[in-house]
């Protein structure tokens, strides 16, 4: 099976706000189809939580155990579509 190229750790040029959030969604859900650990940390900061099913789990390394861990090992294909951001004035 052919592997997908990484892509560098930063682009050139910057990418925006709304370009940022869709690249992170994108690379937890390779992360989880591809079982790559390292894509799939990427998408987060080590102090992010995730909140799945109503069910919240805080920082990077609880996330991996959690999510990563679980999901990882599944046989998963995962779509992103229609992706809508929308971002505060105040960048939040």
């Amino acid at each position: 099976m052919a592997t997908i190229p990484p892509l560098p750790a930063h682009l050139s040029p910057a990418l925006t706000r709304r370009e940022a959030i869709t690249d992170a969604i994108t690379r937890f859900l390779v992360g989880l189809d591809t079982t790559d650990k390292s894509l799939f940390g990427s998408s987060f900061t080590p102090s992010a939580t995730l909140t799945i099913n109503g069910n919240t789990i805080e920082g990077l390394d609880a996330i991996i155990t959690g999510c990563y861990d679980v999901i990882g090992k599944l046989d998963t294909t995962h779509f992103l579509t229609n992706v809508r951001i929308h971002v505060d004035e105040g960048g939040k």
